[in-house]
């Protein structure tokens, strides 16, 4: 749908010879198979079946300014004529949001990375009332680091290098299927007994249960696995294994925030924080994985009402990836941000100064750890074996690798998470921020309550 004008300017007496100038403003709303995700600061888009959704739209709205060469056989008297205009325009665009929806899954984002500056070739001709129009874009609808196709799920290079390793130590070749969760999950079961996959693996807990209510994964009973693992991270169920974890934290501004401040994610709620708090938007994972540990932890209500004051204390609206918010922090933006533990580590050990600078500018604090406090939240990144694995054998070998001792050096070194090993220790960075006690509650929950933190964002207007 489009609004505007274009400025006729006659070049010859005959008038049927000018320029044409123009301003309007369009607003387009696409469907189509492609799904866009995010994960971090990496977008992807994957091509599905065009029934596997129930909604898939991106809308955009710009402000276009014509320009054409316009030629014509009108006369003053008659206004049936032939025309040919030939153009170009040059578009901005103000806002762009995408929404998503499936049976078991519900995604929006108006962070999608585009061009917002774009033109091209425009051609119209006809005669009388009827006329075409065809536009040519000269530049892409999206930013060149746009990953097109076939991301990987987990985008952590450590996960390369785990995969190397289990090759040269068994000869056992890893092949990899990369989409994100949610597409994942619906080609398995759109394959069924047929799916080649042998192993899920996903960063957020709530995806794996998610696999298991839909039956897509079988239970896995290995005790010598079991015993490598802390216990309270471990599947009631046994349809998934935990390969880390990471704490949802909140990181402060060591030059505006006094420590003695905080206390819990509760009081993030408190109006102390109006205008100081920063934090990604609600389409993420791990926003939606915090909330649903709230809804758990203090019921559908409470939960609303604390995300109500969260909203009213944001510094800006949500946007960006976690190392975004810090940079924030250290661009004196805002005071506190909710962040992954481990983007701590990740920007301190950077070859960026800018992201070094950020790390040093803020100290990590696990919040609800008083006494009788529940402890910080806590996602696990997890691997399950599939319903039909066709290479069982060998895909039970690569959980019993990625379980060991030595895989999980390797994930603490690169990716500063947490071993689900007790004996392994976290990197010196991490150490350096002390221990601190976990949320015990099951992690399924994270799962189970999803639904309901989505409907809270939504209600709350957490964008």
């Amino acid at each position: 749908m489009n609004f505007g004008f274009i400025r006729d300017m006659p070049l010859n007496k005959r008038r049927n010879f000018g320029l044409g100038l123009g301003l309007g403003l369009s607003f387009s709303s696409v469907n189509s198979n492609m799904v866009f995700s995010q994960n971090d600061e990496l977008f992807t888009v994957n091509l599905v079946e065009n029934n596997s959704f129930l909604k898939n739209k991106l809308n955009t709205t710009k402000i276009e300014i014509p320009f054409e060469i316009r030629w014509r056989t009108s006369t003053p008297t008659s206004y049936k004529f032939w025309r040919t205009y030939i153009g170009i325009k040059t578009s901005y665009v103000l806002r762009s949001n995408y929404k998503y929806q499936n049976s078991n899954y519900k995604y929006s984002t108006h962070n999608l990375p585009l061009n917002k500056l774009q033109t091209g070739l425009t051609v119209s001709a006809g005669n009388n009332t009827w006329n075409l129009n065809l536009y040519l874009g000269f530049d892409s609808i999206f930013k060149n680091d746009f990953v097109r196709l076939n991301p990987s799920q987990r985008h952590y290079n450590v996960d390369e290098l785990q995969y190397k390793n289990f090759e040269k130590l068994t000869g056992i070749k890893v092949n990899v299927t990369k989409a994100n969760a949610d597409e994942l999950i619906q080609r398995m079961k759109n394959e069924g007994n047929n799916s080649p996959a042998d192993l899920f693996i996903t960063v957020d807990v709530g995806k794996l249960w998610q696999g298991g209510e839909m039956g897509l994964f079988q239970e896995f009973n290995d005790q010598s696995v079991f015993n490598n693992i802390d216990p309270e991270l471990l599947d009631p169920n046994n349809l998934w294994i935990p390969l880390t974890y990471r704490s949802r934290v909140i990181v402060y501004s060591n030059e505006r925030v006094n420590k003695d401040e905080l206390s819990t994610y509760e009081d993030l709620s408190d109006e102390k924080w109006k205008g100081r708090l920063l934090v990604r938007s609600s389409s993420n994972a791990y926003n939606q994985a915090l909330l649903s540990s709230l809804v758990e932890n203090l019921g559908p209500e409470k939960t609303t009402k604390w995300s109500e004051a969260v909203v009213a204390n944001f510094a800006r609206n949500p946007k960006g990836n976690d190392r975004d918010q810090v940079k924030a922090i250290a661009a004196g933006q805002g005071d506190i941000a909710i962040v992954n533990s481990y983007y701590i580590g990740l920007l301190l050990s950077s070859e960026k100064e800018e992201e070094i600078n950020a790390g040093k500018a803020v100290s990590v604090f696990f919040p609800n750890q008083g006494d009788g406090e529940r402890g910080a939240h806590i996602n696990v990144s997890g691997i399950a074996l599939t319903k039909n694995s066709p290479n069982k054998e060998n895909a039970i070998k690569l959980i019993k690798y990625l379980t060991s001792g030595e895989a999980q050096k390797t994930y603490v070194t690169n990716s500063y998470e947490y071993s689900v090993n007790p004996t392994v220790h976290p990197d010196e960075i991490v150490q350096g921020w002390g221990e601190f006690k976990k949320d015990p509650v099951d992690l399924n929950s994270l799962g189970k309550n999803r639904s309901e933190a989505i409907r809270i964002f939504d209600k709350t207007g957490w964008k």
